[in-house]
């Protein structure tokens, strides 16, 4: 499916509102969108560090979380406050050699990520919300009748789970991620509501 840079940009856009909302509403996680912070030197969010370390400034994922200190919640052992890398799938790739589901991320934005961490010591996630992947996408992809039909919803692991490298991509089976929530659950609280 062709999409306009425009089109894939407001779909991260709107996958990125529900996951913030979701995590607010059902998780008490705070967000701070780092990537709306004004930035004048390069691409995305950078975080100036003290000369002492090798790298004065470090790219850091789009999200900041940050749960409330009187939350009584507690999912899948998510800590206290981390680093969130989300992106928005218009579907989950299917990978034949290894017989599963897949999403992934460029490499090199990992690597930013994983320097983020270790500069800060602040763990960091990427979540991958998933939205169904249409047939004609799983007829292209060859897959197999008891692989269908692909999964949906949100997904997440550490960026330092070891993840499959393949042409400047890295990628997780989605069987090795945290199932963390359908995606009805995700886009069940509405544009405006109060949570």
């Amino acid at each position: 499916m062709d999409t306009s840079f425009e089109d894939q940009l407001h779909f991260g856009d709107e996958g990125e509102d529900q996951t913030k909302r979701f995590m607010l509403a059902y998780w008490d996680y705070a967000i701070i969108h780092t990537s709306k912070i004004q930035n004048t030197i390069g691409k995305g969010a950078r975080l100036d560090l003290p000369s002492l370390c090798t790298r004065t400034k470090v790219p850091i994922p789009d999200f900041l979380c940050i749960k409330f200190a009187h939350s009584k919640k507690s999912f899948f052992n998510l800590p206290r406050f981390f680093f969130m890398d989300l992106k928005t799938k218009r579907k989950a790739d299917y990978y034949r050699n290894r017989g599963r589901w897949e999403t992934g991320m460029d490499a090199r934005c990992r690597q930013n990520y994983l320097n983020a961490e270790s500069a800060t010591g602040v763990p960091t996630y990427a979540f991958h919300l998933i939205y169904p992947t249409p047939v004609t996408a799983m007829d292209a992809q060859r897959v197999p009748p008891d692989k269908r039909p692909a999964p949906t919803g949100l997904f997440g692991c550490p960026v330092s789970q070891h993840p499959n490298e393949y042409k400047g991509m890295v990628y997780w089976g989605l069987e090795e991620m945290m199932y963390l929530a359908t995606l009805e659950e995700v886009s069940s609280i509405s544009k405006g509501e109060s949570v």
